[in-house]
């Protein structure tokens, strides 16, 4: 990167091991990557008689970050030769001002403070609301059709558009929150521009509506209760819980929707009444949303979520681990609060750090797990995994130089194998807003609520 005079620029070099590039598209193929000394030859920059060096290295026990080291020397003909570590990320620049910047890291607060409400009308014509993410469609702050001095949220895109990771299996919606959403209410009024549509709340949603706790009524006064978003066509045959008829709200006119959901219990009301509490099944989590079941512009206006039900603050449910602690897995504190049991880091070197007491996740010969302290280059203590797919869904964790992966029952016995048990799990997906190991990354019925990686003494 050269400054806009041309007198100064900088540079960067990257070695990554074979096994920490998975994230490469398409893979590589199998390699041996070893440290190397490696010459380089400048051009185009004369007089450069040294440059500065800032190391880094994810792959390094120590982790540095951006230390300074002897600057390098240029020879007459521009050529100089660094010494490059297998991990490392080399920035060499004839900047030679530059320090290492102080931070205090912001305390920590995973997931959206609630309650949270939103009239609409505090933002610029065109704009999207806070916090609110468009998932299918497109949600926009507009004047109310009705009246110019309310603004309200729309769904404006008019036809099915060219599908993402979904070509538009279920209707426009928008989401807020995060995927350890549990014990939520969801609140909106909304609009219908037309009979054939219908106004939709939901919680427990993941990112494609694919999945969640769906609470929908149409024009002509029909109601829904789903564990999908509407299907575009209409037919509420997928996935169906409960529906009923309520009072038709017609076409331009406002109503009220709300839906509840506190552990296996789903409540919902249409303009202040309620029309249903019913059970739900467990293993669905994740965000709130607010959506539709075809591509109009239904509008949305005065959105509130709440916390339900008491499950909202962080708790110690053990004592913490020590030393030869067998490891378990255990019901996932919900909600995005923390249990101490539960905080895990997954580090560069494959390790699973239990977070408050610094130990490890060893494999021992029998193929139990139990804490350990922790040794850096321990094939007991790496599992192997792809550190990228992993936070995006479940990715089989191997135990390195073995076929054995980490597998689980839903009796909370977890072990290393190279079959999973039947009935039970061979692969996990990683939170890190709440740093939980979890079993499933998206809804999985035959396994019912998430577990996570536990350690309790």
């Amino acid at each position: 990167m050269v400054d806009d005079q041309g007198s100064d620029f900088s540079m960067w070099i990257v070695k990554i091991s074979h096994e920490h590039a998975p994230c490469t598209r398409p893979g590589l193929p199998s390699e041996v990557v070893n440290s190397e000394n490696v010459t380089f030859q400048l051009a185009g920059f004369s007089g450069v008689q040294s440059l500065q060096v800032r190391y880094s290295n994810y792959e390094d026990q120590d982790k540095p970050q951006f230390i300074s080291l002897p600057p390098v020397t240029v020879a007459s003909d521009g050529t100089f030769t660094v010494e490059v570590k297998v991990g490392a990320y080399l920035t060499l620049s004839t900047i030679t001002t530059s320090v290492k910047g102080n931070y205090t890291s912001p305390a920590s607060s995973p997931s959206l403070p609630l309650p949270h409400s939103d009239n609409f009308n505090s933002y610029p014509v065109g704009q999207e609301a806070k916090w609110w993410t468009d998932q299918i469609g497109a949600y926009e702050i507009q004047p109310d059709s009705q009246n110019s001095s309310n603004f309200v949220m729309r769904q404006m895109v008019p036809q099915l558009p060219i599908g993402w990771s979904d070509a538009g299996s279920q209707g426009p919606f928008t989401l807020l929150g995060m995927k350890e959403w549990y014990d939520v209410a969801v609140e909106t009024r909304f609009r219908l521009p037309s009979a054939d549509a219908a106004g939709c709340v939901s919680t427990r949603s993941n990112q494609m509506w694919a999945n969640g706790i769906v609470f929908c009524v149409g024009g002509n006064g029909v109601w829904n209760l789903t564990y999908q978003g509407p299907p575009q066509n209409g037919v509420f045959t997928e996935k169906p819980v409960a529906t009923g008829t309520v009072r038709s709200p017609g076409v331009l006119t406002w109503h009220t929707l709300k839906l509840s959901t506190l552990e296996t219990n789903a409540t919902g009301w249409y303009d202040g009444q309620q029309v249903f509490s019913e059970r739900v099944r467990p293993s669905d989590t994740g965000f709130a949303a607010i959506g539709m079941n075809t591509w109009l512009h239904v509008e949305f206006d005065d959105t509130h979520i709440e916390q339900v039900g008491t499950n909202w603050k962080p708790v110690q449910p053990c004592n913490p681990p020590t030393v030869g602690t067998i490891v378990k897995a255990t019901p996932c504190q919900a909600n995005g609060v923390t249990a101490s049991n539960q905080l895990f880091d997954l580090t560069s070197n494959w390790a699973i750090v239990h977070k408050p007491t610094k130990l490890c996740v060893e494999a021992a010969a029998s193929g139990t797990l139990q804490m350990a302290q922790c040794a850096f280059d321990s094939p007991a203590q790496s599992f192997v995994n792809d550190y990228t797919l992993i936070r995006n869904e479940n990715q089989a964790m191997t135990l390195k130089n073995t076929s054995s992966h980490l597998v689980g029952t839903l009796d909370g016995v977890v072990t290393v194998s190279d079959k999973t048990p039947a009935g039970g799990w061979g692969s996990w997906a990683y939170y890190p807003n709440t740093f939980q190991l979890r079993n499933t990354y998206d809804t999985n019925t035959a396994l019912g609520y998430p577990m996570c990686l536990s350690a309790c003494a």
